[in-house]
């Protein structure tokens, strides 16, 4: 966890600061960024934005957070707790086109009253989809409380994609976020305030089961891990080929009717293992070390 916001004022500066935890979150190898906060006004008046600003491209933030979406980090962000204020659109880095933000819902489905409005002054749908935010059950202090924000429901909506991806380590990040929208429940309609409705992960899950290649596990095993010369995998069945994907989903390596693969000219960091066998596609996630 990166702590980016200074809570005794609201300076421009928090902006970059959100950049720097990105930046040194991508050094780490992270897949996924959760961030809860938005801006539209700071103490400074100067420096505050207007609904034109909220457009991906002009704030600080808004531009870091894609330039993360487009490395390959699944960035959802909240749209914002302004829906009942004289200022009640999302605010930035949630107007960004490859951020995912997250309105929300209460118990029966319906939007939220205090959560922001989209879309962004482009007119790109935001946000992209929406959880339970009203009403909702988390933890603190070692304790069960009752809160209330688009601030719970994008945590929410971040464990079903890191679900997602554990599920389906290959599949692109764009393409996850566009099944995701596809797969809302008011899709291909959409709301100002709740995007493209109620997020269905079981959904997608069993789209991508019914429609790709990707199959329940057999008994195998790869190693070392983390890897550092070769990796090697240990199976039953007879290997067909082995193919290395990187973060973002490129094919960087290929070897046919072999137990094993070269990594040592590979990068520290997170990759995934494709293992083809007569009739299995297999997946598992290993580290370069």
């Amino acid at each position: 966890m990166y702590r980016s916001e200074n809570a005794a004022v609201e300076v421009p500066e928090e902006e970059l600061y959100w950049i720097e935890a990105a930046e040194e979150a991508d050094r780490k190898g992270v897949e996924i960024i959760t961030s809860s906060l938005g801006y539209n006004v700071f103490d400074d008046s100067r420096y505050n934005y207007t609904y034109a600003n909220m457009n991906g491209n002009t704030s600080f933030i808004a531009r870091g957070a894609g330039i993360a979406a487009e490395k390959g980090i699944f960035v959802l962000a909240a749209a914002g707790n302004s829906g009942q204020q004289p200022w009640h659109y999302l605010m930035t880095p949630s107007d960004n086109a490859k951020v995912f933000s997250i309105g929300s819902v209460d118990s029966a489905g319906t939007a939220s009253g205090f959560s922001s409005f989209g879309p962004n002054s482009l007119g790109v749908v935001k946000p992209d989809g929406s959880t339970q935010g009203t009403g909702t059950t988390t933890v603190y202090d070692n304790a069960t409380l009752i809160v209330n924000g688009t601030s719970i429901a994008t945590p929410i909506a971040a464990g079903g994609v890191a679900c997602l991806i554990q599920a389906f380590p290959t599949m692109n990040r764009e393409q996850m976020r566009t099944r995701l929208r596809q797969t809302a429940s008011l899709y291909p309609a959409s709301s100002d305030q709740i995007g493209y409705g109620i997020l269905n992960f079981g959904s997608l899950y069993n789209l991508v089961l019914n429609t790709s290649e990707m199959v329940k596990k057999e008994k195998f095993s790869i190693f070392p891990n983390p890897a550092k010369n070769i990796l090697n995998v240990a199976s039953e069945q007879e290997i067909q080929s082995l193919e290395v994907y990187d973060n973002l989903g490129r094919s960087i390596r290929k070897s046919s009717n072999q137990k094993s693969i070269k990594v040592e000219d590979f990068a520290k960091g997170t990759y995934y293992l494709k293992i083809q066998t007569k009739d299995k596609v297999l997946y598992e996630k290993f580290l370069k070390e």
